[in-house]
């Protein structure tokens, strides 16, 4: 899948060790280490903070890094032992070896990062993590009887995007945009009439963040079944990302540049394997847990799905972008 690898100076290329079926876990991790101002911030709050009380996640994540980063060798492999252990200490829901949801993961991780951050600092609002990753919605809602206009705000870590069959993620965050009629069961309590009315809602992007984490809703569950069945929809993501016009609340034009990618191998929510293609400096890099190789671009290619999973099983699943 990839060539041979000798690693970029000042920088360490290191697999993680797998503890049965924690690819979903290494996948994330590798992404989140190799976005500097993620792993700067990370530093910066454990070197504050010291060595106090029980290791907590942060604390785990932390230690993990700096292993990575002052390994003697530029290659080779770390065990991730400590940080998986505190993982699953904390949620049950990481326990044992079933395989697991690398979106789950990356929420879960994300967000107890923050609360971690949140409880040991005197900022118990936004934190280094907020400000890298937090994004604002802006939920809009027209009233068609009297037009007076609702806005609800809501914050986001990552972006939940639905896919659609042979589509680039450009069309897919315009229709993350689009209008949407509210009538019948579904109309709108105005407050302004004091009565039930159809209206038009639509989501805009308030505040983009530095680092821009977007999930392709890829598993979709099946009434008849019961269960998860996996999209393979060819869904073209470029290298750069102009945020739609019709998304943004601003007149702003937002450019991003591709560096992370969490790739799904398989055909279901509850199997397969989950590995990461990054972005260092010109060079596309594959992290198979503790098999680090390089790629080129092509391969990208065959992460954006191919509709019905006869060339290849691999699918871009989460991408991560930073601002320019």
């Amino acid at each position: 899948m990839g060539n041979g690898i000798s690693s970029p100076p000042g920088e360490k290329l290191i697999g993680l060790a797998n503890f049965g079926n924690t690819c979903y876990c290494n996948a994330v991790l590798q992404v989140l280490y190799f976005c500097e101002p993620f792993r700067a911030g990370l530093a910066a709050h454990h070197r504050l903070k010291g060595k106090k009380g029980e290791a907590t996640l942060l604390d785990c994540l932390a230690e993990l890094f700096e292993k990575i980063s002052t390994q003697k060798r530029a290659t080779g492999t770390v065990t991730p032992k400590s940080f998986v252990a505190k993982l699953q200490h904390d949620n049950e829901t990481f326990r044992g070896t079933l395989h697991q949801d690398a979106h789950e993961f990356l929420n879960y991780v994300v967000n107890a990062i923050c609360d971690l951050v949140q409880a040991e600092t005197a900022n118990k609002e936004r934190t280094w993590v907020h400000e890298l990753f937090e994004g604002t919605l802006t939920n809009e809602t027209t009233c068609l009887g009297c037009h007076a206009v609702s806005r609800r705000d809501e914050t986001f870590l990552d972006l939940s995007v639905e896919i659609e069959p042979h589509a680039s993620l450009t069309f897919c965050l315009k229709q993350f945009g689009m209008v949407e009629t509210l009538s019948g069961d579904d109309q709108f309590s105005c407050d302004a009439c004091h009565s039930r009315q159809d209206a038009e809602k639509r989501l805009f992007l308030r505040e983009t963040p530095p680092v821009l984490a977007l999930h392709l809703k890829r598993f979709k569950f099946m009434e008849a079944s019961q269960s998860f069945a996996k999209l393979f929809h060819r869904v073209l993501f470029p290298d750069e990302l102009q945020l739609p016009s019709r998304l943004m609340l601003s007149t702003s034009n937002e450019t991003y540049d591709l560096f992370g990618i969490v790739v799904h191998i398989g055909n279901g929510l509850d199997e397969g394997h989950y590995v990461s293609l990054i972005l260092w400096k010109t060079q596309w890099l594959l992290f198979d847990d503790d098999h680090v190789s390089k790629v080129d671009e092509g391969m990208l290619d065959v992460c954006y799905g191919d509709g019905d999973a006869t060339t290849s099983s691999a699918t871009g699943y989460l991408l991560f972008y930073k601002r320019r």
